[in-house]
């Protein structure tokens, strides 16, 4: 649990750094509970104002970032990644990653926002964020796509989280 938060606080300070141009890291906190909250509310019908996903914006400045996309943020899972999704035989069952992806999607869903983003960070590995293919409209393409695949239902991109946010403008975003 340690792991994860401390995690979730990086990502909250560079998300932060990177939207205000590197004058604040304090645009971006964790939801509480790490969205539990929201979840557990959804469950017994009720809805929960900027609690969904894992990082809510804590200054209004952020708020664009927020209506656009649901964060979730996972950390360790070594043995997991969204090639297993594509490449492990049906007879395994729902990929571990596939489970991610869902989670964001109900979190997105239950949120109101029209994207979904999982940002995930093995041990020693570098960061990567996965998002529907059709975020791809803000001009992404001029970031390295690790992975673009299509399955019966979706198509998901993947990037290293730092060229991710070298090629998006936050000022995109805020218009």
């Amino acid at each position: 649990m340690a792991k994860g938060s401390s995690f979730e606080r990086q990502i909250c300070k560079t998300l932060s750094l990177w939207w205000t141009n590197g004058e604040r890291d304090d645009v971006f906190w964790r939801t509480a509970g790490s969205g539990a909250m929201a979840t557990s509310r959804r469950k017994r019908g009720s809805t929960t104002l900027l609690q969904h996903g894992d990082i809510q914006a804590v200054d209004p400045i952020g708020k664009p970032l927020t209506d656009l996309m649901t964060l979730e943020l996972k950390r360790g899972y070594n043995q997991c990644t969204l090639s297993d999704m594509f490449d492990s035989p049906r007879s395994k069952g729902k990929q571990r990653f596939a489970k991610f992806i869902e989670q964001a999607q109900r979190s997105a869903e239950a949120a109101g926002t029209p994207f979904w983003a999982v940002i995930h960070k093995r041990d020693q590995k570098r960061i990567t964020i996965t998002l529907p293919a059709k975020f791809d409209t803000f001009g992404l393409r001029r970031a390295i796509v690790w992975i673009a695949i299509l399955t019966d239902e979706e198509k998901f991109i993947q990037f290293d989280f730092e060229e991710f946010l070298n090629a998006l403008d936050p000022g995109d975003i805020q218009r």
